[in-house]
């Protein structure tokens, strides 16, 4: 089963939280069933050592501590979004007829455990704690008259922490992923071709996307986090892609679209090392509608 909930990014330093409070409160836990060594720390039993690694986890990455206990998975956090448009009358933003700002939070929390039939034990399996500021920073812009049509484009940088305490492994890991990206769209009606002497009243259109996404990966062990707070690195990855297509509606029946999709994706030089791969896509996509 699992649950999902919602808290604050810790940025805002309305409590200090992190991998390294949760290692200080899993020692300070373990330490009150007199488990002191990792060694004690292991044998405790596994109902009793899994509650403790869970409140650990949880508490540790809360940033409103103002719940008790028994409330502090069920409440719901603050996430939120802002827009602010109207950009274009300000000086640095004159170059466009339109132009926003965009950025927002998402928090999330989950929890999945496991009840055998007939037991009334349930033991987490895994807990996940998400920050994502989906976008952080974002800026629009429109275009009235490029070419005789209209144009939007964007510009973005996101960035989201996954913390997962997977407890088949006994272990912590953490992903960091940053994505860069860029759209743009192009489109134009009526078009117009002199030399045939024809005024069609058809679409173009063409849109590019650009993207790319670095994420790195650590994990942790409980036992392990205040003596190794930076964590061992399992590797990462560089993702780029990016694809320019072009659409032309003849009329409401005939439509045809071509594209390139490019997708390179390098790993790491430490962690787990994958090959680095290659994906290129590329085709017509023609479209006929018969009454």
């Amino acid at each position: 089963m699992s649950r999902t909930f919602f808290s604050i990014p810790p940025i805002f330093g309305i409590s200090k939280s992190g991998i390294e409070k949760v290692g200080t409160l899993w020692e300070q836990k373990t330490a009150a069933v007199n488990a002191f060594t990792p060694a004690d720390r292991d044998a405790l039993p596994a109902d009793t050592k899994n509650r403790l690694e869970v409140e650990s986890f949880l508490q540790g990455f809360e940033t409103l501590p103002f719940f008790t206990s028994a409330l502090r998975e069920y409440l719901p956090r603050l996430n939120y979004s802002f827009n602010w448009s109207g950009l274009e009358k300000f000086p640095l933003f004159k170059f466009a007829d339109r132009a926003s700002f965009r950025t927002g939070y998402t928090g999330n929390y989950k929890r999945t455990f496991k009840l055998n039939p007939g037991d009334t034990l349930a033991l987490t399996t895994l807990q996940m704690v998400t920050y994502a500021f989906r976008p952080l920073i974002a800026l629009d812009f429109g275009w009235d008259k490029v070419w005789g049509g209209k144009m939007n484009a964007s510009v973005n940088y996101d960035t989201q922490t996954d913390w997962a305490a997977d407890y088949s492994f006994n272990r912590i890991t953490k992903r960091l992923a940053t994505t860069f990206g860029i759209t743009a769209n192009f489109q134009k009606e009526g078009l117009s071709i002199p030399f045939l002497k024809l005024n069609l009243k058809n679409t173009f259109g063409a849109t590019f996307t650009f993207s790319q996404t670095i994420a790195s990966d650590l994990y942790y062990q409980f036992n392990d986090i205040l003596t190794n707070p930076n964590g061992t690195s399992n590797g990462g990855i560089t993702k780029t892609t990016y694809e320019p297509r072009i659409s032309y509606d003849l009329n409401q029946q005939l439509s045809i679209e071509a594209f390139y999709h490019y997708e390179r994706t390098i790993p790491a030089a430490s962690g787990v090392l994958v090959p680095p791969t290659r994906l290129i896509t590329a085709g017509f996509d023609i479209r006929l509608k018969v009454f």
